[in-house]
């Protein structure tokens, strides 16, 4: 499959529209972000990172939590707290 290069906002509506179209409907922003951060810029890694959490996403949901230990990932946190 080809994907069309994409960037900054024009990306994140992509992923979200993978997102749903791969049943996850209930996600926020931060998730979205995690995903992008994950996939490094390339969409084929980020459509295989949605599928992969599709698999694993209950009712529809997915958290930053569930992404991070899915995809033993990091997620940046704040320096100060």
């Amino acid at each position: 499959v080809e994907f069309p290069e994409l960037k900054g906002y024009d990306l994140k509506r992509w992923a979200a529209k993978e997102l749903k179209s791969a049943g996850i409907t209930q996600y926020g922003e931060d998730e979205v972000n995690l995903l992008l951060q994950a996939s490094e810029g390339s969409l084929d890694r980020l459509y295989q990172l949605i599928e992969h959490a599709a698999i694993f996403a209950s009712d529809g949901k997915i958290t930053t939590s569930e992404l991070s230990s899915l995809f033993h990932l990091e997620t940046e946190t704040d320096e100060f707290t």
